[in-house]
């Protein structure tokens, strides 16, 4: 424009800025609106999943209190003894040590 100087502003009129100085500015406002909306994503996402959590380890509170004042309600089954276990297992122990011993005899192939 004639009549300015570089760097110096006449009252009333505003100083031309280039196109691509627009832009750059259009893209750094475009920017930190991203950027703001990205920290409010993910500050609710933490809220919920803290939400979440303290929900169910309250629950997990409420049961454990509701089992431990009911426990007589709940029969337990009686605990297996180990020797009867161990009976059963006997006759099936006997034939793979006498399977066992035949194979390595070769009397079974």
């Amino acid at each position: 424009m004639p009549g300015l100087i570089a760097g110096a502003c006449t009252p009333g009129r505003e100083q031309e800025r280039p196109e691509n100085q627009i832009d750059l500015d259009l893209a750094g406002e475009r920017n930190e609106r991203m950027m703001l909306e990205g920290l409010r994503l993910m500050a609710v996402g933490m809220f919920t999943v803290f939400a979440f959590l303290t929900l169910l380890v309250g629950l997990m509170h409420l049961s454990a209190v509701f089992f431990e004042a009911n426990a007589h309600r709940f029969a337990e089954d009686e605990p297996v003894s180990a020797t009867s276990t161990r009976a059963n297992h006997d006759d099936e122990i006997a034939l793979a040590i006498a399977l066992a011993e035949a194979m390595r005899q070769g009397r079974i192939v």
